[in-house]
């Protein structure tokens, strides 16, 4: 029996206000007290309540939000949300693998809760999914074990770069143009041409014991958000809409002109659009899941019943996000699923909670039927649910919230005794406000700090007055202290006291050019912080890598800096392409630069500029470049299938690897030296 509810993600927004340390604080407690979920008393009681919901939604193009597929070809796909991680540490027991050495893992939120990444390692073996293509990398040979194609030609158009790892298990996660209604069958999307197609999520377990082998497959309704894995039991968010076939405005030569009264293209579409919507059951709503096994044999069927769909008493939400519990130890079928109505993209998650946020930005809006354009958009809110997740199985609903403005990404929310922490910026977007400020001025953060009240979480203290017309470009939170970089012209980094949830406060604040968009604790007193160096008017100079002595919270300090002028690095926006090795002090993130024409690092005939690796070495206060590493070889097979830009770094024994497209490269953790290149190109 699937039980009522939703596990998830958390998506909080980072509010800028004031300039000092203080600022006017909000009555606690209001906010959050009035959100609760709540289930459907029947299906009947449910199609009514969404068609309801979504009707102001309605569009000429329908709800929006899925992938456009132009005269048949197929965008590139761009995995959901930024993914915030922890430290980088040695092997963790539950690979179900021992190892004869010391390894790095994904840097990841939560210790002990797992993030799918495109790179796996269990010390023995290196598992890496790039370009719809698995790849095995054995670590003491040094060679290509084993290679596995993920998808055939005349499949769904999907993509994968996500992928969970379990004892000898891999969880393939691919997003795209999946069509539940056509899984396991023939597909159908030769024919789109200007027209949204399905989004849809792929999982593929796959068995590493010998030759990498496909053992069970399963389809899903909706895009996929986001997952988090503790031991073998993972749980995936997918975000699905009604599955309608939406009328679209068919436009001639001449039609963007007055119709002689006629209704134009776009209002016949809308009308069209809305009767969809009448016409639909609750089949058309209820997400749907195809798991097939290594034998050919599927089962299909509603991931949830109507009674295991929640919903805020009050909502605007115009997608479900489902949570499906998958044992990757076990068969390829949901262990159990629940649903909200939500539109949210943010998943945090501890070894005992999950949490889905639910901001409603990059959603549809309530549209302007006489207008015939979406309605301004409205002071952001966030509503934040919670799951319980300690047990197998459905994920158990406890209480949800709401705070102001919008979250960052997962580091915006941190679980600490009993208490959730949430940064957002409140930023208000609409019309009324005069432009020529650029919404600076309309742009304040804070920190607020929820607790359990039955089943609502409520805001029992907050902090405000952070970075007054900017907005928040990183958060840390570490045990009872927080660190917020806030940023428009110069890097103010807060540090905040949150030992007492009921009094948080800012406690110190350094200004600095430029600023810190991943922030990482290294050692005691110590935190590491990659951005972007800036000028005084708050242009963007180059990627830097920055460190903080945080030991005085008071008055904390800049100790050092390293910078690649002209440079960025994809460590800013996706902490799992940062590695801390704390054994020998190493930092290691991609970089790329644009070269001169001709210099090294241009790729010739391909249009590519390949991104390498910067090697430094912390030793006491101080930033020491160790080397820089490139995966451009020689005569080597250089395309957009298999780009040299370096994505992934990860230490086994002494070795440091580097993992791209192209290939791996193994090299001596202590001076650089090559040890083996591993191609992936044949």
């Amino acid at each position: 029996m699937l039980v009522a509810g939703l596990a998830g993600s958390a998506l909080v927004l980072s509010a800028c206000t004031g300039g000092g340390t203080g600022g006017v604080q909000p009555p606690v407690g209001q906010a959050a007290a009035a959100l609760r979920l709540v289930s459907f008393d029947s299906c009947d009681d449910a199609l009514a309540e969404l068609k309801s919901a979504v009707a102001e939604y309605v569009t000429p193009y329908g709800l929006g939000g899925g992938i456009i597929a132009l005269d048949g070809s197929v965008p590139e796909a761009a995995v959901a949300g930024e993914r915030d991680a922890l430290s980088a540490g040695s092997a963790d027991d539950s690979a179900g693998v021992t190892a004869p050495q010391e390894y790095s893992t994904t840097n990841t939120h939560e210790a002990g809760v797992d993030e799918p990444d495109l790179v796996k390692t269990d010390g023995q073996r290196i598992v890496t999914v790039t370009g719809n293509t698995l790849r095995v990398v054995d670590t003491e040979s040094r060679t290509l074990s084993g290679e596995l194609e993920l998808s055939d030609d005349g499949d769904d158009v999907w993509f994968s770069e996500q992928m969970l790892l379990a004892g000898d298990r891999a969880l393939i996660i691919g997003y795209g143009m999946v069509d539940i209604a056509r899984s396991g069958r023939e597909p159908a999307i030769a024919d789109l041409d200007l027209r949204y197609a399905p989004e849809g999520s792929r999982l593929l377990l796959v068995d590493l014991s010998g030759d990498p082998e496909v053992v069970g497959t399963m389809d899903l309704d909706g895009a996929y958000v986001d997952a988090r894995q503790v031991g073998s039991t993972a749980r995936l968010v997918v975000r699905s809409g009604p599955r309608i076939d939406w009328s679209y405005p068919e436009w001639s030569p001449g039609e963007s002109e007055a119709r002689d009264g006629l209704p134009t293209p776009e209002a016949e579409s809308l009308a069209a659009n809305r009767e969809l919507v009448e016409r639909s059951t609750i089949e058309d709503w209820l997400p749907r899941f195809v798991a097939t096994d290594a034998d050919g044999a599927s089962t299909d069927g509603p991931l949830v019943d109507c009674e295991d769909v929640s919903h805020p008493r009050e909502y605007s939400g115009t997608s479900m996000l489902t949570v499906v519990t998958l044992d990757l130890a076990g068969e390829m079928r949901p262990q159990g699923s629940v649903t909200v109505v939500a539109d949210g993209r943010t998943v945090y998650g501890t070894a005992e909670s999950l949490y889905i946020a639910d901001d409603h930005s990059g959603f549809p809006m309530p549209f302007d039927t006489t207008a015939l354009r979406p309605f301004p958009i409205a002071d952001p809110a966030t509503e934040i649910h919670k799951f319980d997740v300690s047990e197998p199985g459905s994920p158990r609903y406890v209480a949800s919230g709401r705070v102001d403005g919008w979250l960052l990404n997962q580091y915006s929310l941190s679980e600490h005794d009993g208490h959730l922490r949430v940064a957002t910026t409140m930023d208000q977007r609409t019309d009324a406000v005069p432009p020529d400020d650029g919404g600076a001025a309309r742009s304040e953060s804070g920190v607020s700090v929820l607790a359990e009240r039955g089943d609502r979480l409520v805001e029992v203290g907050r902090v405000g007055g952070l970075g007054k017309g900017e907005r928040i470009f990183a958060v840390r939170f570490l045990g009872p202290v927080g660190y917020v970089v806030t940023f428009r012209q110069v890097d103010p980094l807060y540090t905040l006291d949150l030992g007492d949830p009921a009094s948080p406060r800012v406690v110190g604040e350094l200004k600095i050019p430029g600023y810190s968009a991943y922030l990482h604790p290294v050692g005691d007193d110590r935190l590491l912080g990659v951005g972007q160096n800036a000028d005084e008017q708050g242009m963007t100079l180059g990627a830097q890598v920055s460190l903080f002595d945080v030991g005085d919270a008071a008055d904390p300090s800049r100790l050092d800096t390293y910078t690649i002028p002209g440079g960025w690095s994809d460590a800013e926006h996706d902490p799992h392409a940062f590695l801390y090795w704390p054994e020998d002090g190493l930092v290691v993130i991609p970089v790329w630069a644009q070269p001169a024409f001709g210099e090294p690092g241009a790729v010739p005939d391909s249009g590519l500029i390949a991104g390498g690796a910067l090697v430094l070495r912390l030793e006491g206060d101080h930033l020491t470049e160790l080397g820089t590493l490139s995966h451009l070889r020689p005569h080597a097979r250089i395309d957009y299938e298999h780009d040299a830009s370096i994505r992934r770094s990860l230490v086994v024994g002494e070795t440091l690897w580097t993992v791209s497209s192209a290939g791996a490269l193994a090299s001596d953790i202590g001076d650089l030296d090559e040890q083996a290149w591993v191609p992936f190109a044949r």
